[in-house]
């Protein structure tokens, strides 16, 4: 066995894997982020929101700075300055309005500043209500298109997000985006070389910090770039089977403390091999 390299840089989702299922902080994730901190490590978000909405969560984790936001579709430094932004072209927002909006499915649409919502439906008041932080602005389809827009998304149950997966993706050329889902219910485009891969990738050069240097953690099939660039890389145990299968280490669930957990392990001196798996109870 090998030592295991203690990080320089641990990026940690949001939703699901450092908040709890009430979409709070879990306490023990806020202790852990200070030893880390306490210890020399830079620690920073990376989720599928836009910065907007990841601030207040920043500050209550005490992690503010550089974030990777919308899914890499932006990356800010520690200055709040834009590293990268990948633009959507604006034919997606077309394609999946032409999709959805005559079908009454809930479509967002995201800008550097703001997520706009197209219309009224069902979903619109259950999206807003996991948000937490941001208040959407309802607006239409005319206006949204004059907007740069960092991500598309559109918001359905479970069951019918996998037939969206079927049927819409085909329609939209990978050259103009690339489809991702960072919960069950959500099916999400962005451009092409817009994943937290890239952008942990892009933060990291920026930093000065070396790939093997790098730590991350998430649950979902957005995170799936980040887990595979990252240096060292953990899952919770609450994340979709195809992220825990490629992970370093399963932690526990994020309502357990998961992340508390991954970044104590990280600290940890104790030697580990490549395939280490959650601990026992």
């Amino acid at each position: 066995m090998r030592p295991r390299l203690k990080p320089s840089l641990i990026a940690l989702d949001l939703d699901h894997t450092t908040l709890t299922s009430e979409r709070i902080p879990h306490p023990a994730n806020l202790e852990a982020i200070k030893r880390a901190q306490a210890a020399g490590v830079r620690v920073v978000l990376a989720s599928g929101r836009i910065g907007t909405s990841m601030q207040p969560f920043a500050e209550m984790l005490g992690v503010t700075g550089a974030m990777i936001c919308c899914n890499g579709a932006q990356v800010l430094d520690a200055n709040g300055e834009e590293l990268v932004a990948h633009l959507m072209d604006p034919e997606v927002l077309h394609r999946v309005v032409e999709y959805a909006v005559p079908a009454g499915i809930h479509v967002n649409v995201y800008t550097r500043t703001e997520l706009l919502f197209l219309d009224r439906t069902p979903w619109a008041e259950e999206y807003a209500r996991r948000l937490v932080t941001l208040s959407p602005r309802f607006t239409t389809v005319e206006e949204a298109k004059q907007h740069e827009i960092l991500k598309v998304s559109i918001v359905d149950s479970a069951e019918a997000i996998q037939l969206h997966v079927q049927v819409l993706v085909p329609t939209i050329p990978p050259e103009l985006a690339l489809p991702t889902e960072s919960e069950k219910e959500y099916l999400e485009f962005m451009h092409p070389l817009a994943n937290k891969g890239n952008g942990l990738r892009r933060l990291a050069e920026e930093l000065g910090i070396p790939q093997e240097r790098t730590a991350a953690i998430g649950d979902y099939l957005n995170d799936l770039e980040m887990i595979q660039w990252a240096g060292v890389s953990g899952a919770v145990a609450n994340g979709a089977e195809a992220v825990r299968a490629i992970a370093n280490v399963v932690a526990p669930t994020n309502d357990e403390g998961g992340v508390a957990w991954f970044i104590d392990w990280l600290l940890s001196p104790k030697p580990s091999s490549p395939g280490e798996r959650r601990p026992s109870a």
